[in-house]
């Protein structure tokens, strides 16, 4: 077996195996170098900000980066370079922020539910649970009486804990990419905050927009949260600076481009929205509705950022050239 000699923290020589793998961290993005050598993660990306409740159902697709040899050991941390402490900052805010500000809603909802089950009647419960349907979920209603900032919190809004587990892995993922991939803090909270408004707004579209068989999606009740459409911004956004990189994907005994993986995802979302315009919604393989049009929404506006801004630095798919 091939191997390669890497030097440690501690000053020492050693044999690090190409194959060897290494376990997924909760500090994945502060451990690991992602600029010269990807680290193998598994990722599960499902439908998300156009989920309706009660129950928000899952697609789960596995990822991993396929790994290269790493120029030091596994659980060493980079060197910061001068001045650099400020950027490493940043990306963590960004990083844990939004994932803090998500587990931070989700607690919200389940002691919601916790709470009504004991007093279903509490005056306080009533207040709580209204408050999150009107701030925190993405309906016709809210926007009909003027709650625009919907559009932006329902992607921060999770009430199934497997839903906010996998949104979370899946946008842990696309931010140590866009960040190994030369984005800045600054760049990633404007791709990921259009993205999520990106895909309210396709979301709302195509509710309202619905006909016939298809129709029925327009009803005040109907709420939508999650945050799936922003993280399938940033990633399609990412794909096409970096369409080559490497992956995994569950059932695929192969390392495949990232670029077949992201088009397969934006693929079975078009696929199935055009066959629920024609034919209505019906649930999903685990009994529960998926927002594929806030899914594209998304998309389009990580494709759209990347055309217009990232390309002229980064290139990709399409050469780097002046603004």
């Amino acid at each position: 077996m091939d191997r390669k000699v890497c030097r440690h923290k501690s000053g020492s020589v050693g044999d690090v195996s190409e194959r060897r793998r290494s376990s997924i961290s909760g500090l994945l993005i502060d451990k690991y170098d992602w600029a010269k050598g990807a680290i193998p993660i598994t990722l599960m990306i499902h439908g998300g900000a156009g989920r309706s409740l009660p129950r928000a159902g899952m697609r789960f697709f596995a990822l991993g980066i396929a790994r290269r040899p790493l120029v030091r050991g596994y659980n060493s941390a980079p060197p910061s370079p001068p001045g650099s402490r400020f950027p490493l900052l940043a990306r963590r805010i960004f990083t844990w922020g939004t994932i803090g500000a998500n587990i931070y809603v989700f607690l919200m909802w389940n002691t919601s539910k916790l709470s009504s089950r004991d007093d279903p009647d509490s005056p306080r419960q009533a207040r709580l649970r209204r408050d999150l349907m009107e701030n925190w979920t993405l309906s016709q209603k809210n926007l009909r009486e003027g709650r625009y900032w919907t559009l932006l919190t329902s992607a921060f809004s999770h009430r199934d804990a497997g839903h906010l587990l996998l949104n979370m892995f899946a946008f842990t993922f696309v931010s140590g990419l866009g960040f190994s991939s030369g984005l800045g803090a600054a760049r990633m909270v404007v791709l990921a905050l259009g993205s999520a408004i990106a895909s309210s707004a396709s979301s709302m579209l195509d509710e309202t927009t619905r006909t016939g068989a298809a129709g029925g999606g327009s009803s005040p009740g109907h709420a939508h949260l999650g945050a799936s459409g922003m993280v399938e911004g940033l990633l399609v956004a990412l794909t096409l600076m970096r369409p080559r990189v490497p992956v995994y994907v569950m059932f695929v005994p192969v390392a495949i481009p990232l670029w077949v993986a992201a088009g397969a995802f934006v693929t079975w979302d078009y696929y199935h929205l055009v066959r629920e315009r024609q034919r209505g919604p019906t649930p999903g393989w685990m009994g529960s509705y998926v927002g594929y049009s806030a899914h594209l929404g998304g998309a389009a506006f990580g494709a759209a950022y990347y055309l217009l801004r990232l390309r002229y630095r980064f290139g990709g798919v399409l050469p780097p050239r002046r603004l």
